[in-house]
């Protein structure tokens, strides 16, 4: 079994983002403690937020107005 250097690790980890994040994706990092730490959007969200991703922000109490700027969530 061979084992992977940190940064082969970090390597593999900046590929999956480069292929698999779009600029029209929304992206929601969530602790293991269910908490919200982050949310990537496409810059043009504004008009159009698609129902499912209002609902994930409503778990959290959020609305999209809040996350028109840059600010800490957890």
């Amino acid at each position: 079994m061979s084992k992977i250097t940190k940064a082969q690790e970090n390597e593999s980890s900046l590929d999956f983002h480069e292929n698999e994040i779009r600029e029209d994706d929304y992206v929601f990092v969530i602790r293991a403690d269910g908490t919200l730490k982050t949310v990537m959007m496409p810059e043009e969200n504004a008009v159009d937020t698609p129902d499912e991703i209002q609902r994930i922000l409503s778990v959290y109490n959020m609305d999209l107005s809040e996350l028109a700027e840059p600010r800490v969530l957890h």
